[in-house]
């Protein structure tokens, strides 16, 4: 359940992501690439359970 949550909120960081200036991306990289572990993270848990 929750890793599904974290599914949903990475999609919405990633997409409002895209419409952020370069420089607030830049700021946000650090923050991307927690996001991208816990995305990893959650793939990984989702697949087990299957």
């Amino acid at each position: 359940m929750f890793t599904l949550h974290l599914f949903f909120v990475t999609i919405t960081f990633s997409i409002k992501r895209t419409h952020r200036s370069e420089e607030q991306y830049m700021a946000d990289r650090r923050v991307k690439s927690l996001y991208d572990r816990a995305k990893e993270k959650a793939a990984y848990n989702i697949s087990s359970m299957l």
